[in-house]
């Protein structure tokens, strides 16, 4: 296992090597911070279970053939990391698309990336959170931590956006709460206000907040203000006054 991996696979990390050999059932540990392995520099190989635990007794890296030392790998990070550069745009590619069409679980996303060649490690601290990610590319050979790629592909943007897949498929927000019309307007007409005059950017914030109000509450008034006064009466509704004939009086007897 070691001959094979350390050999063909870029990894520029103690951890992104682990991310390889656990695929083995094999892990390099250097050590506690205050134990003696760690304060030496030494560095240590064992096999683990299915469980991720370690089996037997652990292996000094000194007793290997090439001796694949803490000092060994060190020298071969910064050679593996620019071999691995041309490579990460492919990997950065199937998780926008893995994402885009609508994955809603880190489970979701672990199984389509595994059709393309690509192995998906979460990082987990011992309440079960997931703080990392780990991509091993088998096809390229090359291992990438999240941050190694960027800030889109770390556990939390990753979960984030699995979230917006879940809403984009078909989950809507509830408890929200109509528009008014008034506020539907003053949304609509600073929106549109800004586009046509295309100085809004130009202008300070409170100015610009100001002129909009007034211009929707002006055009507000004049919809909604009545054509007539309170006391108006359609003409269809008026009773016609009849006038009053006036009698002539005769002057004959």
């Amino acid at each position: 296992v070691l001959d094979f991996v350390l050999k063909n696979y870029r990894y520029a990390s103690l951890p992104e090597l682990n991310a390889v050999l656990g695929q083995y059932n094999v892990r390099a540990d250097c050590g506690k911070e205050d134990s003696k392995l760690r304060q030496n520099g030494g560095l240590v190989y064992g096999v683990l279970d299915e469980a991720g635990n370690r089996v037997g007794v652990p292996i000094k890296a000194g007793d290997f053939p090439g001796k694949p030392t803490l000092a060994f790998l060190q020298s071969k990070y910064a050679a593996n990391d620019a071999l691995r550069q041309p490579h990460k745009s492919r990997v950065r590619n199937a998780v926008d698309r893995t994402l885009s069409s609508g994955v809603r679980t880190l489970t979701d996303l672990q199984a389509a990336l595994a059709k393309e060649g690509i192995g998906l490690l979460p990082r987990q601290n011992p309440e079960g959170v997931t703080y990392g990610l780990t991509y091993i590319d088998h096809t390229t050979r090359c291992v990438f931590n999240g941050s190694a790629l960027g800030k889109a592909y770390s556990a939390k943007a990753v979960l984030e956006r699995c979230n917006q897949s879940r809403q984009i498929a078909g989950k809507t927000e509830t408890g929200s709460k109509p528009e008014t019309l008034k506020a539907a307007a003053l949304r609509s007409d600073g929106r549109e206000h800004g586009e046509k005059t295309g100085s809004s950017e130009n202008q300070p914030l409170g100015q610009k907040d100001s002129g909009n109000r007034g211009i929707v509450m002006e055009a507000l008034d004049a919809l909604l203000k009545p054509e007539h006064g309170h006391d108006y009466v359609p003409n269809s509704l008026k009773k016609r006054r009849r006038k009053k004939k006036k009698k002539r009086i005769s002057n004959q007897p």
